[in-house]
């Protein structure tokens, strides 16, 4: 199963990828604090741009395709960071 693989490798953005695809409430608790922790990491490159302010971040492509592609599978997620998110990153 995608999630337990998810939860194995620890990354916040997989896990709250793969919970925003899975429907169950096996793995709520996981999925909330997933969630949470890539909120935190989204926050955290997003608020890199106040240090400069005219240019795009450079991001690890791997990172911002998983990022964008969160953003368009959570719903909350993506209402609060898809339109920042998108003028914050550039991939190399």
């Amino acid at each position: 199963m995608k999630i337990k693989e998810s939860l194995k490798k620890g990354d916040p953005i997989e896990i709250a990828l793969s919970c925003a695809e899975y429907k169950g409430d096996k793995y709520k608790n996981e999925c909330i604090e997933g969630r949470l922790r890539a909120e935190e990491e989204i926050q955290k490159i997003i608020s890199r741009k106040k240090d400069m302010p005219f240019f795009k971040l450079i991001i690890d492509p791997e990172t911002q395709k998983s990022i964008s592609l969160l953003l368009q599978k959570d719903i909350y997620l993506g209402i609060k960071y898809r339109s920042i998110w998108k003028e914050t990153s550039e991939s190399n």
